[in-house]
């Protein structure tokens, strides 16, 4: 299947890529997304609020060619509360949307009149929702306002009423036009911080620690030399990931970011090369070049090109991981032409080496990493750990996805492999061994016997009922608030939300409190369904949390990173 090949190319060009494997050209020029070009919320619907006299407010939408609002997703509080019953709200356009069904909608323009307000100044907040014909569905957007009826002023305003000269909001996810240099800044911005996060995952750390002990025994042009090597090992990789995704989805594929991991096999390929790393750091067996010259790097290498291969081989152990603002980041590339997908990717891969380039530019920073010593040995035997751990989770990731079975098989297979190098040290008898262990142990992955579950356990647990888009469409129907988590078991950051925030008993109990149905989306395996509802709320990958009010169809999209005291915020300002 195409998804599988793909995978396999992905594979190996995270593991072998070479920085000649780029082309001048631009393959993709016909694909579906090269022609698109979207405005921003505020260029394809201009809000206007007019104080008619005492009695009468106007919220006056005018809409650029080619989009439309929907009408069921106005939303209109003053101070805080719905105001549903002293809103009038005209009839719209019927249409059949791909997103929600049959529904009303306005094209050119759109006005909705508050008949009932205050007689004093109020907080006024307006949240409406629209698409562009070409396919973007842009999520819900709310602007705050400060109205006074008794002198018809009325001035923008943050979210927490106080006055502003202009309303300034970091989109979810965005949809933003090619030729919009600003906000196109603003996305590689937040591209660039989600690189820099990913430096802090556990799983990044000891290949970042063990480059950074490298550079302390050099002048800083050496290092400086070395950190540009390892810059391109970097963004080249990410480079390949975005032409791999941009192939697949022009193919039909439904997916997103960490696609890759949607695949059991290439899973268990990396638990092994964690394994293989951590025993090489331990001082198990020595990375020679015959077995992974890239790895090498790692305990040895000074080269530039050791350098290049270390930033090919943190790419690989950051695939699992999605940082703050990398949501908005990936969302926005995929729904972009190519050149600007790839622009996008590769300010992800330069937030991700900034750290190296700082380091080797500084010298105040160059000078205060810790001098060579006998302690680095031990140093980097201990590195072995959280790279055994990282093998152990990924392990745990395969038996999550193909059962108790194929987590057995992984677990034996490397067993076969820690046989195999220690085997190697041996006469030429035993190295023949250790040749037949290696196979063995890649067999069943290359034999394709690691098959997912149809059903994932996860799901189906006390705390969260199954997602789908017909039994959303059930409870909205039945008027029930409803909360969806979206995430994956390869997603680090979504199971850190689940046991510091979404599982625990205050949240959980919340939900009770309130009747909010909740959720799960689980896009551990390959799911069309959850990957196309990621897309229509803006973002390529997991982790999404959105929540519906009883009242609405459109949900609120919570951030990447949780907390209880933020769920219950956010949920609370939108019932």
């Amino acid at each position: 299947m195409p998804r599988q090949c793909f995978s396999f190319i992905l594979l190996t060009l995270l593991t072998l890529i070479s920085p000649l494997a780029t082309s001048q050209s631009d393959p993709f020029a016909n694909s579906s997304t090269s022609g698109d070009s979207f405005l921003t919320v505020d260029q394809a619907y201009q809000t206007d609020v007019s104080v008619i006299n005492e009695q009468l407010t106007r919220i006056h939408w005018q809409i650029t060619d080619g989009y439309y609002l929907y009408r069921h997703a106005f939303k209109v509080k003053i101070n805080g509360d719905n105001i549903t019953d002293a809103v009038t709200i005209p009839e719209g356009l019927a249409k059949q949307d791909e997103y929600f069904g049959d529904v009303n909608v306005y094209y050119q323009q759109a006005e909705i009149d508050i008949t009932s307000q205050p007689a004093s100044a109020y907080d006024l907040s307006v949240t409406y929702q629209g698409c562009a014909d070409a396919g973007l569905c842009y999520p819900p957007e709310t602007i705050h306002y400060r109205v006074d009826p008794s002198t018809g002023s009325v001035a923008l305003a943050d979210s927490s009423g106080g006055n502003t000269s202009a309303v300034t909001a970091i989109p979810v996810a965005p949809a933003i036009a090619n030729d919009g240099n600003s906000s196109i800044f603003v996305i590689i911005i937040f591209a660039l911080l989600g690189g820099m996060i990913l430096n802090l995952m556990p799983c990044v750390l000891p290949v970042l620690s063990l480059k950074a002990l490298a550079m302390n025994n050099q002048d800083i042009e050496h290092s400086r030399q070395q950190s540009w090597a390892y810059t391109a090992g970097v963004v080249i990789s990410f480079v390949a990931i975005a032409l791999l995704l941009i192939i697949l989805r022009s193919l039909g594929e439904a997916i997103g970011w960490g696609f890759q991991l949607q695949t059991p096999w290439f899973v268990a390929l990396l638990a092994y090369l964690f394994l293989f790393l951590g025993l090489a750091m331990a001082g198990y067996t020595e990375l020679g070049s015959s077995l992974m010259g890239a790895g090498q790097s790692l305990t040895q290498g000074n080269s530039r090109q050791s350098s290049f291969f270390t930033g090919v081989l943190a790419t690989v152990v950051a695939s699992p991981c999605t940082a703050p603002f990398m949501g908005a980041a990936t969302g926005y590339a995929l729904t972009q032409s190519t050149p600007v997908a790839i622009i996008v990717f590769a300010s992800l891969g330069l937030g991700m080496a900034l750290p190296m380039l700082l380091i080797s530019y500084i010298p105040s920073l160059h000078d205060k990493l810790p001098k060579p010593g006998a302690w680095m040995i031990r140093f980097k035997e201990f590195l072995a750990f959280p790279l055994y751990a990282t093998a152990l989770w990924l392990l745990w990731v395969v038996g999550r996805q193909t059962g108790i079975d194929g987590a057995i098989t992984v677990l034996g297979g490397g067993i076969l492999i820690a046989y195999a190098l220690w085997a190697w040290r041996g006469k030429s008898k035993a190295r023949v061994t250790a040749i037949v262990a290696l196979l063995a142990a890649f067999y069943p992955l290359a034999n394709n016997q690691l098959q997912p579950l149809s059903q994932q356990n996860s799901v189906a647990d006390s705390e969260y009922q199954v997602f789908s888009e017909s039994y959303l469409a059930e409870l909205q129907q039945q008027g029930k608030p409803v909360f969806i988590n979206f995430t994956a078991d390869w997603c680090i950051t979504c199971l850190a939300n689940e046991k510091t925030a979404l599982s625990t008993e205050r949240v959980q109990g919340f939900f009770k409190q309130q009747g909010i149905v909740a959720l799960k989306g689980d896009w551990t395996n390959y799911n069309p369904e959850i990957t196309a509802t990621l897309a229509k709320h803006g973002r390529g990958g997991v982790p999404l949390y959105l929540f519906y009010p009883a009242d609405s169809q459109q949900p609120i999209i919570l951030p990447q990173l949780l907390t209880a005291d933020i769920i219950e915020d956010q949920i609370m300002d939108s019932l």
